[in-house]
């Protein structure tokens, strides 16, 4: 799940590669605007069927939020 998350930061950021991705945050990524955020979120979605919630929207700030949420997701389905 997490490298495929990392695929599309990079297909929606246009990145070839990022060392870590402690660096995918609002805080690093300087394009990451309201724009890009929807993108993001919509590309998120799409990608792994899910629905964020207005909560989860409000809390994201990085890859490893989106990843927090998604793992949540993935063991509420179990």
């Amino acid at each position: 799940m997490k490298d495929e998350l990392y695929e599309v930061f990079c297909e929606v950021f246009g990145y070839e590669k990022v060392k870590s991705s402690q660096h995918l945050s609002k805080e690093y990524c300087y394009d990451w605007d309201s724009l890009k955020n929807v993108e993001l979120m919509v590309a998120v979605e799409t990608k792994f069927e899910i629905k964020f919630s207005l909560e989860d929207l409000e809390k994201i700030n990085s890859f490893n939020d989106i990843l927090d949420i998604l793992d949540k997701e993935q063991n509420a389905e179990k």
